[in-house]
């Protein structure tokens, strides 16, 4: 971290994000997927990089068709009519740290594959 730069909480952070934004664009959720831009002031430009995720395997539950209420590290997600109209099915996901967020289903298929 830059010397004098400031460190925020998770709940600052949270805090920052535009009002009315709805957890329900396609991404899956967490933390790493947060919905909005972090906008970075007095920083050098970044160089981005390719990257690849670590095969890490996690646990999922699905597909649901289903409104419900998730439990996420970011508070209570709920998947409703509107969620499951525009990305139909979806599964939860419970992360590494034990975390749990929903991932649309075509998102889930991009990004993981059932291991036998």
């Amino acid at each position: 971290m830059e010397q004098g730069a400031r460190r925020y909480s998770e709940k600052e952070v949270q805090h920052t994000a535009p009002t009315g934004l709805r957890a329900n664009s396609g991404e899956c959720g967490g933390l790493l997927t947060h919905l909005f831009s972090v906008r970075f002031r007095g920083s050098p430009s970044m160089d981005f990089r390719e990257v690849r995720k670590k095969p890490v395997v996690v646990e999922a539950a699905g597909p649901f068709r289903d409104p419900t209420v998730v439990d996420t590290i970011e508070g209570e997600f709920e998947i409703d009519e509107e969620y499951i109209e525009e990305h139909g099915v979806y599964y939860i996901i419970k992360g590494v740290e034990g975390e749990r967020y929903p991932c649309a289903e075509d998102i889930f298929h991009d990004t993981y594959e059932i291991v036998e």
